[in-house]
């Protein structure tokens, strides 16, 4: 069957969804045939992909019908009381995908343990061996990026399916349509109103979201002044609205909720002016004769003494280690190295660690996280520290200036926390964006998904800098930058390696 046929089959299921539905209708020919050419593959190692609609696709669809081929083959074992274990991790969609299975297997008759909050991997482990259960899912997507998720099948034995065991699995679930799905209530139904839908948002803002003490959000205060707004005759629109707003008192840009037709968002870089004039850094720094090295762009400046890296996002590319290697080589006799990283909105966190390796051999505690784990508002798990990894490569052993302001967010705020572990590094231009915490989701009763934060990061001198990571030296751009041509960060940064 080819994916038209797919997409088209699905259009017309009673089994799928009218939200699923509308999805669909609004992707591209180019996107359906992405979604729908094949089924996501269930192999050895579960399954993992890009979530969306379509086969090909992590959705509750896919998750449903791997779970119920999980089910039969359980059953087919002829199980006396047979049981399984749920787990998962942060990402967007996790707990949902991991509720979606629970009530697969309930409605097969398999006793179901799910985790009140997300996990790591080696909890499942123990969780089936302690509870004796003969099998676990752990949704997780591991190192993948963040719009994939994913599928992993434990057995009894507390690790992985054998490949054999997995083949037989395998083979239940590529028997299965969407009407040989069971499915249960995982808890009591809510009810989709306009005003069950306020409350589960504003129920899960204040039992997982990390920040609300913090930022001193008084969250029943935002419950009244939002909940007046909220009346049963209240159109989509004006309801995405009102719980958009409400989200956005948060000032958080990792917080978001999404429909079929917008997304809400808070901007962080509206807090403090753009620190930055690319045509200046084009004309001026980069030169005509600048080089591109992946994600880098690179070149000498103030007469080859200094070296001037522009780095503009974390997303834009996967960072090489022969990518390092080659900056490494290009100015080791440079007195001195600038990284910008000025409106780097953030992007893939191991690129972090990656940049890092630059500035030393050596392991090194760079922070430490914990995770909103209970519903109370300093509820946080225990503190595990992130380090460098020790490397034998080469580093560049003079000093190094970053250029940060209030665009620099997410993994652009994690590199800049990480610099206060190094002595020869320091920050300039204006405080982060902050968004140290990392971002997990969930959906509404309605069908539509939100995320915020659940982590919090602590730096080495015991700081939580989510609002912002300050600079060691304060410069904002010159208003006068545009008529001179001169970028007075970049100048000031370049001054104080030469001194």
């Amino acid at each position: 069957m080819g994916y038209k046929e797919k997409y088209k089959e699905w259009l017309k299921s009673k089994y799928i969804d009218k939200g699923t539905k509308n999805e669909i209708l609004e992707l591209t020919d180019e996107e359906l045939q992405e979604a729908f050419y094949t089924d996501l593959e269930f192999g050895t190692g579960g399954m993992r992909g890009i979530m969306g609609v379509g086969t090909n696709r992590v959705n509750k669809y896919t998750i449903a019908k791997a779970t119920q081929g999980l089910a039969d083959f359980i059953n087919s074992k002829n199980i006396k009381s047979p049981s399984a274990a749920i787990c998962y991790d942060c990402r967007n969609n996790s707990r949902y995908f991991a509720e979606v299975a629970a009530s697969v297997l309930a409605a097969n008759n398999i006793k179901t343990y799910i985790f009140e909050e997300l996990r790591p991997t080696p909890m499942l482990s123990y969780a089936v061996r302690y509870l004796e259960a003969n099998a676990g899912i752990i949704i997780t997507a591991s190192h993948n990026p963040p719009e994939y998720n994913g599928y992993k099948v434990y057995w009894d034995y507390g690790c992985q399916m054998v490949p054999e065991m997995s083949e037989d699995l395998t083979k239940e679930i590529d028997k299965l349509t969407f009407k040989d799905i069971k499915y249960s209530d995982f808890e009591k139904e809510i009810e989709n109103t306009p005003e069950s839908n306020f409350f589960y948002l504003w129920n899960e803002v204040n039992e997982r979201y990390a920040f609300l003490d913090y930022k001193n959000v008084n969250w029943d205060s935002i419950y009244n002044v939002y909940l007046i707004k909220i009346n049963p005759d209240i159109s989509e629109d004006s309801l995405f609205l009102v719980l958009g707003s409400m989200l956005n008192e948060l000032k958080d840009g990792h917080v978001n909720l999404f429909s079929s037709f917008n997304v809400s968002r808070y901007d962080i870089t509206m807090l403090g002016p753009v620190n930055i004039n690319t045509r200046i850094l084009k004309e001026n720094y980069l030169g005509s004769n600048y080089y591109t090295t992946g994600g880098f762009a690179h070149n000498f400046i103030k007469n080859e003494k200094i070296a001037y890296i522009r780095y503009s996002s974390f997303a834009n590319s996967v960072i090489t280690k022969k990518e390092i290697d080659y900056l490494l080589n290009r100015y080791k006799n440079t007195e001195g190295l600038i990284i910008d990283l000025r409106q780097n909105g953030g992007g893939y966190v191991n690129n972090v660690f990656t940049l890092l390796s630059l500035f030393s051999k050596d392991e090194r505690l760079l922070y430490q996280t914990q995770i909103k784990d209970g519903p109370e508002h300093d509820d946080f798990s225990i503190l595990e520290e992130v380090k460098s990894v020790k490397s034998d490569s080469d580093v560049y052993t003079k000093k190094i200036a970053v250029l940060i302001d209030r665009g620099s967010y997410s993994a652009t705020s994690f590199f800049s926390v990480c610099t206060y572990a190094y002595e020869d590094v320091f920050l300039v231009g204006d405080t982060t964006g902050g968004g140290l915490g990392l971002p997990n989701g969930g959906q509404l009763p309605n069908g539509w998904t939100y995320r915020f934060s659940i982590t919090r990061t602590i730096a080495v001198d015991g700081n939580n800098y989510e609002n912002g990571v300050p600079p060691d030296y304060t410069i904002i751009l010159s208003d006068d930058a545009a008529e001179t041509g001169i970028d007075n960060v970049i100048e000031f940064a370049a001054d104080k390696l030469l001194e």
